[in-house]
């Protein structure tokens, strides 16, 4: 059947997810008591990324004190939250899966003997909200916690968070607001469908000005409330509208808020994907302007494409499903659906658990909530081939070796692809008559390769022994052993270190005209740099664009001199000598440099569209320097036969001593290697 749920990526603004598959923000009971992230609750996102879900999103987090609802509840209140959520985003994307993390405040729902706080109420409801230690928020207030939301998503992006998702369902603050039934303030807060949508949308605008355009930020509603009185989905249509055209870039749809908890997690006498119909509504009423989300019973990978098929949603939220089995994603994709372990609806171990403050489980998978507290992996024996690095060298090889019937695993701690993955566009790679972007490219070698019986194993290497009969390779997942390894660990560009470069990276700021070239055609562009590359790239730009500027620290090349006459040759080519850049121009995107000359500090402002920063390579070779022979440079010193001065070891791709880096070398190195690795093998049983 089609499973494409499992396997076509989407984009959420500029943020690309691999596949349609979510897991949502689910309380845990994990977090420190002080709202800390924990080892537990690490391992727990960890293994969820390591199973193939595109968009991990991380449970509800409070953004002020006064809002923690949950004993144990993960909090981003303050800056001390820092760096235990920047080890998660950290965790969670070495694994090519991208990671959100809500952003909640409990209101009526918070709990004062968590909190240290009155219960912060929206209005009081005869009969229903507590009078005994809560307070009804005043104007004042509202306007301070919708500075938290600013400040907490701000925490967010500076931890390495993807996205941001706004809590505004299950009957917490923000949905408060906006339903009539929590709602009965009789000032601007309150009365109209217009005074009630004035918070959620003050909170969104705040989000998206602290944040910027470019980061994604989706809002999480509760369609349905599902009670005489609450929001209705024509109010939720009308809400969605409006955070649309304020920059929302998805909306994740659910139903239910407290008095009808049951409707969140539906047990199994609930219809499967029961609440298609409602993002189905949602998703017309905006005319499909942004991607929309659907959680509910979407028990199964068949539930989850039928509803993109029809065109209900553009990704579905399977939450208690990979709570059962983590790896149903990566299961599916590989045609391994009969190893899945169901969830089948019990909320015994999800819901139950968490509701009995022991932390979310599984009834049916005991390993869920206790990742990496049991060592239960099998003894194996040595690959035969272990490739360290996913990019087009390492899965060149995976592909070629496990063709030959070879034992093949590959270790890539990131995502497939290497740094070809963070390519916008690939336009010299054959077959691909409309060009290819890295990402894509990079996972379509994986699948490659894997269809032939390589595994893929997302983990870092942090040592290494290569003299023996048996290499051995300890990482992040355990160590391993091989007969023989192919080093594709590649060799990082060299940053300018200035402010705004790593988010103009892909907008403007370039480091291979080669690869990013050929959209700059009669346009002007800058170069930075004085070396070889730097030459090349400029010679190469000369030819396409219609002005090319050639910024240099000294006042004349280092590059050989087969460079420099054509060049001054070039009538397009202009020479900015004794400069450096010390300002990157920009809106949205690149639009000039300020340079700074070395001998005076007078500076000036160059209009470009695009730059090439060219000012070395970092190979990555910091492992193998006890044991491999490397150039001045840090490469690893290899010839054409890939072999390195250690018996059954290879080098491949950008990290050897060669010529030429590009993705179709690395691809050539990749298939010679295993060449020699077989011949190896073949005289070394």
């Amino acid at each position: 059947m089609n499973t494409s749920c499992c396997t076509n990526p989407i984009r959420i603004n500029t943020l690309l997810i691999k596949n349609r598959i979510v897991f949502p923000a689910m309380c845990t009971k994990y977090a420190a008591p002080d709202g800390g992230v924990t080892e537990r609750m690490l391992r727990y996102y960890e293994e969820r990324a390591k199973g193939g879900a595109g968009l991990v999103t991380i449970e509800a987090t409070s953004v002020d004190p006064t809002g923690n609802s949950f004993s144990r509840g993960l909090s981003i209140a303050d800056d001390a939250r820092l760096p235990g959520l920047t080890d998660l985003a950290r965790r969670v994307k070495r694994h090519g899966a991208r990671i959100s993390i809500q952003l909640q405040h409990g209101g009526r729902a918070a709990l004062p003997q968590f909190s240290g706080h009155a219960v912060p109420l929206v209005s009081a409801i005869p009969g229903v909200t507590p009078y005994d230690n809560s307070v009804i928020l005043s104007e004042e207030e509202i306007a301070r916690l919708v500075e938290c939301w600013g400040k907490a998503a701000i925490r967010a992006r500076e931890a390495g968070f993807d996205a941001v998702e706004i809590h505004g369902a299950h009957g917490y603050l923000i949905s408060q607001f906006l339903s009539p039934y929590t709602n009965r303030r009789t000032d601007g807060y309150g009365g109209s469908l217009e005074n009630r949508m004035r918070f959620a949308l003050e909170v969104c605008r705040k989000v998206r000005e602290s944040v910027g355009p470019d980061f994604p930020v989706t809002y999480r509603m509760s369609a349905v409330e599902g009670l005489p009185g609450g929001t209705t989905l024509e109010d939720s249509v009308a809400l969605a509208k409006r955070l649309v055209a304020d920059g929302i870039d998805a909306l994740h749809v659910s139903v239910g808020l407290r008095e009808t908890n049951f409707m969140v997690s539906p047990p199994a006498c609930v219809e499967k994907g029961w609440n298609a119909p409602l993002s189905r509504a949602v998703r017309d009423g905006i005319e499909a302007a942004v991607p929309v989300i659907v959680a509910g019973r979407v028990a199964d990978e068949q539930t989850a494409q039928g509803i993109i098929d029809r065109g209900d949603a553009d990704m579905v939220a399977m939450g208690r499903a990979l709570i059962a089995d983590p790896f149903l994603p990566a299961k599916v994709a590989a045609g391994e659906a009969g190893d899945i372990i169901r969830c089948v609806g019990c909320n015994e171990g999800c819901v139950a658990g968490s509701a009995r403050g022991t932390g979310v489980g599984c009834a049916l998978n005991p390993l869920s909530g206790a990742e990496g507290k049991y060592d239960l992996d099998p003894v194996a024996s040595p690959k035969k081939v272990a490739v360290i690095g996913g990019g087009p060298a390492g899965y060149t090889a995976a592909l070629y070796a496990a063709r030959s019937r070879l034992s093949v695993l590959v270790l890539e701690k990131l995502s497939a692809g290497g740094q070809m993955a963070l390519t916008e566009q690939i336009d010299n790679y054959p077959g691909f008559e409309s060009g290819i972007d890295g990402f894509t490219l990079g996972e379509k070698m994986q699948q490659s390769a894997e269809r032939f019986g390589a595994v893929t194993e997302l983990a870092e290497v942090y040592k290494v022994s290569l003299s023996g009969r048996i290499k051995t390779l300890d990482t992040s997942e355990g160590v391993f052993q091989s007969r023989t390894v192919v080093i594709a660990t590649g060799a990082s560009p060299r940053p300018l270190g200035i402010p705004g470069e790593d988010t103009l990276t892909g907008k403007g700021v370039h480091y291979c005209a080669a690869c990013d070239g050929a959209p700059y055609r009669g346009k002007t562009v800058a170069v930075v740099g004085g070396g070889n590359s730097a030459a090349a790239d400029a010679l190469a730009l000369s030819r396409i664009a219609k002005k090319v500027y050639l910024i240099h620290r000294r006042d004349s090349l280092r590059a050989t001199k087969v460079y420099h006459e054509p060049l001054m040759n070039a009538p397009n080519v202009e020479f900015c000598w004794n400069s450096t850049v010390s300002a990157l121009l920009h809106e949205n995107c690149l639009t000039g440099l300020r340079l700074q000359d070395v001998n005076t500090g007078a500076e000036r402002d160059l209009a470009c569209d695009g730059v090439f920063i060219s000012v070395g390579r970092a190979p990555a070779t910091e492992l193998f320097r006890s044991e491999l022979v490397l150039d001045k440079s840090g490469y690893i010193i290899a010839d054409e036969s890939t072999r390195t001065n250690l018996p059954g070891v290879f080098a491949v791709g950008d990290v050897r001593t060669k010529a030429l880096r590009q993705g179709g070398t690395a691809v050539s190195d990749g298939a010679v290697a295993v060449h020699y690795a077989e011949e190896y093998l073949a005289e070394n049983r």
